[in-house]
């Protein structure tokens, strides 16, 4: 190896922010389990108590809920997309089709109070996830 130029403390500060972060992004690491260990239990709260959110300590939690449409279980993509032709969303199918275009498409009906095409009976299911979410109250 030749001889190192610059200055060694910078290898120092180097070593020392390096380790920093390994034992911060270690520690967050930890606090993201924590979180999503407690929210089968804040999920809970939200659905016994009725409330749509809640500020604690200048947090505010909600209940996000997002709608996910995909293939139905054991239908083939073909059928799916094929299904997708027939409602006139070809668009949204190629040899594969975009999950998540077809979830906003979904979004956008329930929104509008628009019935989903009769195409995607058995073949395409929409399901609902629910997320805890926050930001600063």
């Amino acid at each position: 190896m030749s001889n190192p130029t610059g200055d060694s403390r910078s290898l120092q500060t180097y070593s020392r922010l390096w380790k920093e972060m390994k034992a911060v992004t270690a520690k967050l690491d930890r606090i993201k389990a924590d979180i999503k260990a407690c929210e089968p239990r804040v999920l809970d709260f939200f659905e016994k108590s009725g409330i749509p959110r809640t500020t604690v300590r200048g947090v505010t939690i909600y209940v996000k809920r997002d709608l996910w449409a995909g293939r139905e279980e054991g239908v083939t993509n073909e059928v799916a997309c094929e299904a997708l032709a027939k409602a006139g969303l070809g668009d949204f199918a190629a040899m594969r089709f975009n999950t998540q275009t077809l979830s906003a498409y979904v979004r956008e009906c329930e929104n509008n109070g628009e019935p989903l095409p009769e195409e995607f009976k058995g073949v395409i299911k929409v399901s609902e996830t629910f997320k805890i979410q926050a930001r600063k109250g």
